[in-house]
């Protein structure tokens, strides 16, 4: 109850009405390999359904953390992965944290960031910040949903990270989430 909540005083915050599906959510954590990455980020936590999955998918020596921006979220998430480290604040602060824990970059970036409500500014601003933080040759997995692609915000985020990665890949619709959504994987 408290996602609709959240959805209804924060849509620009939060994407979606329910969390992410297991379905979607092991998906998310099934592109890039996870056991051989360093250093992983979480951005757009929400209640913590993906960073619970992703948790399991970690070897022992890699670094993980989170960002939220949404107060409410960023408790949840700590109640659902006790002893993750979440940090409430942007994704566009995402270099400060990579450095307050003595890392210049992520080889792993995993966004459940609602792009399509974004402005132009903001997801230039947002991209910017993650491509910079994000190792060569690094994965950047985000979320889209399925009906979103119909809206020029959507189209212009593709446009964007197309232009920026080396490669970008679309998942087929997982029709297990509602609503139903697809993931890009892009590598710098």
């Amino acid at each position: 109850m408290n996602f609709i909540k959240q959805f209804f005083l924060h849509p620009i915050e939060v994407g979606s009405l329910i969390p992410s599906s297991k379905t979607l959510s092991k998906s998310i954590v099934n592109l890039p390999n996870l056991k051989i990455k360093k250093c992983v980020v979480e951005l757009g936590t929400g209640n913590g359904v993906v960073t619970q999955e992703i948790i399991k998918n970690l070897s022992t020596n890699t670094f993980f953390f989170g960002v939220e921006i949404n107060e409410n979220f960023v408790k949840e998430t700590k109640e659902n992965c006790p002893g993750t480290k979440i940090y409430h604040g942007s994704a566009k602060d995402l270099k400060n944290y990579l450095h307050e824990n003595d890392f210049e970059y992520s080889d792993c970036i995993i966004s459940e960031l609602p792009w399509g409500a974004f402005s132009n500014n903001l997801q230039d601003e947002l991209l910017e910040a993650i491509y910079n933080s994000l190792e060569q040759k690094g994965d950047f997995i985000t979320i889209s949903f399925a009906q979103s692609v119909l809206f020029a915000p959507s189209k212009r985020f593709y446009k964007l990270i197309e232009s920026k990665f080396d490669t970008v890949k679309k998942t087929p619709i997982i029709w297990k989430n509602f609503p139903p959504a697809f993931i890009y994987h892009c590598i710098k």
